[in-house]
């Protein structure tokens, strides 16, 4: 191997000499290996020298990537049992109070959630197996509100802390549906006709307990 092939080859190690004739090797700190090509391996010399990165130096092993640069916010701290129990014992005042006003929830229908108050209608899509006049109770509730209080389920709410209830006043046939099937160049084309069926909640009240 010629000299200018060692100096191409050792050129990233390499510096010129304080007096200005020859070469001098840079110290690294970690012994490099020569891979059987007769070169320096890519990981070898990644690893060697340092950097600056924001006025600081680091060497290649310690600079930090982009996932160091994330600070992870600081777990809350926790309440003590005396906070809990004025907390608990402040919403079970409010749930009390007469002046809870108008309460709302978001209640779990044949799969869709619905945010709901009392007097409302709400459109579910399907034919619930239920007789028009029926009075049912929703058990589902993942949230229940006043104007002083929300309280949110995990992933519903207890049983024994909300009650509500709807009655069935209608159940009657949707907009019709025109569904095609097409395949282009197979001398295929069908079209169905379908029709939802829907189902038609009132709801009669929302009651919440002071039991939490």
């Amino acid at each position: 191997m010629n000299t200018n092939k060692l100096l191409r080859l050792f050129r990233p190690f390499i510096r010129p000499s304080s007096s200005g004739c020859g070469v001098t090797a840079m110290k690294t700190t970690q012994h490099l290996s020569l891979s059987p090509m007769g070169c320096f391996d890519k990981q070898s010399r990644c690893i060697h020298g340092t950097q600056m990165v924001q006025g600081k130096a680091y060497s290649n092993k310690e600079i930090p990537s982009t996932y160091d640069r994330y600070v992870f916010p600081e777990p809350p701290q926790l309440v003590s049992e005396q906070e809990h129990e004025t907390v608990l014992a402040k919403v079970n005042e409010c749930i009390a109070s007469p002046d809870v006003g108008r309460l709302f929830a978001v209640v779990v229908v044949s799969g869709t959630q619905y945010k709901v108050t009392e007097d409302d209608l709400i459109q579910v899509v399907g034919k619930l197996p239920l007789e028009i006049g029926e009075r049912i109770r929703l058990e589902k509730v993942l949230l229940v509100g006043g104007s002083e209080f929300t309280l949110v389920g995990r992933p519903i709410v207890r049983r024994d802390l909300v009650k509500i209830e709807a009655t069935i006043v209608e159940k009657a046939p949707g907009v019709d549906k025109v569904i095609q099937r097409f395949r282009a160049r197979k001398r295929f084309d069908r079209k169905y006709l379908y029709t939802p069926q829907h189902t038609v909640l009132r709801i009669n009240s929302i009651q919440t307990f002071p039991q939490v």
